[in-house]
């Protein structure tokens, strides 16, 4: 055979691979919802809770609700019912909802409270008035100061 027919078996031989791997791809692929689905790309925002007790709970959430961002108290209460935890807040009025415990923390007597970071810079609304974009990163941390996310 020659050097010519041996790069046409060659490049045919790649160009089968290829298909083959890639309709296997996309025939085992998990399904996702229309919902979950803007511009072809799923639309999350990630959510991680720091107890202070260096236990770190993760998830993630929709960052799209009806074309709108989630707020960052949604995002949160999104992650805590997937996981059966609770939330206690408080209504503030025109200042928004607050975080007052997740699951059964701070204890009583306890000078921490729930505090936000989103993307590293922390939250200076309520979190039920800070909107959330996809890829957006919330840090929960019970803590005594707003000095540092980490």
């Amino acid at each position: 055979m020659n050097t010519t027919k041996k790069i046409v078996v060659h490049i045919i031989g790649i160009i089968i691979i290829l298909y083959v791997g890639m309709s296997l791809g996309a025939r085992f692929s998990p399904k996702q919802s229309p919902d979950a689905n803007f511009g072809g790309a799923l639309q999350t925002v990630n959510v991680l809770i720091d107890r202070g007790d260096d236990r770190v709970q993760f998830g993630d959430s929709p960052a799209l609700s009806n074309g709108t961002g989630v707020t960052a108290l949604a995002a949160l209460t999104s992650v805590l019912d997937k996981n059966s935890t609770t939330i206690t807040t408080k209504d503030y009025g025109d200042m928004g909802i607050l975080v007052q415990k997740i699951g059964d923390l701070p204890k009583t007597g306890d000078s921490r409270y729930w505090q936000y970071w989103v993307n590293g810079v922390y939250g200076k609304l309520s979190a039920s008035k800070y909107q959330l974009h996809t890829g957006d990163t919330v840090l929960w941390k019970l803590a005594k100061d707003s000095t540092t996310s980490e």
